[in-house]
């Protein structure tokens, strides 16, 4: 019938636009689709659309590396650890508690600095791998060595395995080092025939020290020992200025030659230190040369003037002037020797600075004599923490401590979103496993 019609073809209307709703809706679902298709992945991570990131783990927070600072004191000739207990104390005093510093006053060349270089300088390399070993987490090494001890200690470190990521070299530095020997470095020049009669007498060590073996040369040229000395990011030489060093005189403890024209730049230093100097490493230089070859490898110098810090009154000699260096921004290693050695600029001071410079407290009497040497160790201090990234404390500046109950609050936020984000996988996994 006629109405049964019209109702058939309304029925068929309505399924009809039903149909029509439908292709659209899919048209433009497929459109969107492609249109989100079309972006960049940086869009999807912007937007959270990345099907990965709908089933990925939560993200953990990745915990800051962990590390020990190792710090290594070395002793010179004749010397004992405690030579350097003012030092090691300041250390210790100016170290954060929340800062994993560990200091080593080596002990392994006491009553032993006669027979010679490679022996102290294998007991040492030993020395520290035993330390090493004990150590847990990776280990930043840094080195401050005196006098002899900075011969044993360019020794040691090429028995050490720098190839890991368990042992960083961070920090090489020497107090009166007699980088070059002692031949042709005495505070009076002498002959050659009286070095070989005070080298023996001296038994092995002085024979290593006056160049009678090839010991020193082989320090100073040799890749072999060169390359580890170089893998340290910083290296620091500090030599004593003005003859105030009667074992060892500025021009081997900062390794100036006559013959050498390497370039020496003058920068900022502490109105403390006399002068301060960098070498740029990797210039051309002459392999066969010690003073350029450790040059070459990047330096910096700082000489200091003790003779005010020596507690015996100083001699005026007549007719001359006070010593004063020349402002300026350059200086060539050769240079540098006639005003560094310069003994009688106005006053003559009797060489006792080798123990000053670094306040030797070996017993009461040391203690007393070198204590004016204690704001350069003060500041050496300082400036070894600075260099190792360890920010120093001062005794009455809660900034430091402030630094550290952040860093541990920090650890335990960290802590707490670890657990969180464990506990969320744990939970994600038992959810798909049901």
């Amino acid at each position: 019938s006629d109405h049964d019609t019209h109702k058939c073809l309304l029925s068929f209307t309505y399924n009809y636009n039903d149909d029509i709703k439908v292709m659209f809706h899919c048209l433009l679902v497929n459109l969107l689709l492609l249109l989100f298709l079309s972006q960049p992945s940086s869009s999807f991570a912007a937007m959270g659309a990345s099907t990965s990131d709908l089933n990925a783990s939560p993200e953990v927070p990745e915990e800051p590396e962990k590390f020990t600072h190792l710090v290594v004191l070395v002793h010179g000739l004749i010397g004992t650890e405690k030579d350097w207990g003012y030092f090691q104390e300041t250390v210790e005093r100016l170290t954060p508690e929340c800062s994993d510093v560990h200091v080593l006053n080596s002990k392994s060349n006491n009553g032993g600095t006669d027979d010679g270089i490679v022996n102290g300088g294998k007991r040492l390399a030993a020395e520290i791998q035993q330390e090493i070993a004990m150590i847990e987490l990776p280990v930043r090494l840094s080195i401050v060595a005196h006098s002899l001890g900075g011969l044993y200690a360019r020794y040691a470190i090429a028995q050490l395995d720098f190839s890991t990521d368990d042992l960083t070299p961070l920090i090489f530095c020497t107090s009166a080092t007699p980088h070059l020997g002692v031949c042709n470095h005495t505070y009076i020049p002498i002959p050659r025939w009286a070095e070989s009669r005070i080298g023996n007498f001296m038994k092995d060590t002085g024979r290593d020290l006056f160049c009678m073996t090839d010991i020193v040369k082989e320090l100073g040229t040799s890749a072999h020992y060169l390359n580890p000395l170089g893998q340290f990011e910083k290296r620091i030489a500090l030599a004593n200025a003005f003859c105030t060093d009667f074992q060892v005189p500025a021009s081997t403890a900062a390794f100036l030659s006559a013959n050498s024209d390497y370039e020496h730049i003058v920068v900022p230093s502490k109105d403390l230190y006399l002068l301060s100097v960098e070498t740029e490493r990797g210039l051309k230089h002459d392999p066969n040369c010690m003073s350029q070859s450790l040059d070459a490898l990047g330096w910096t110098k700082v000489f200091l003037d003790v003779r005010d810090q020596i507690p015996i009154p100083s001699i005026p000699i007549p007719f001359t002037k006070a010593v004063v260096v020349p402002k300026k921004k350059t200086w060539v290693s050769k240079d540098l020797i006639p005003i560094m050695n310069n003994a009688y600029g106005g006053r003559w001071q009797i060489p006792l600075g080798h123990s000053v410079a670094i306040a030797n407290s070996r017993h009461d009497f040391y203690a007393w004599f070198n204590g004016k040497g204690k704001p350069f160790m003060d500041q050496l201090a300082h400036d070894v923490l600075i260099l190792m990234g360890v920010p120093p404390k001062a005794a009455d500046d809660p900034t430091v401590q402030d630094e550290c109950d952040k860093t541990a609050d920090l650890a335990d936020k960290l802590s707490e979103s670890v657990k969180t984000a464990e506990t969320a996988e744990s939970d994600m996994l038992e959810t798909s496993l049901d």
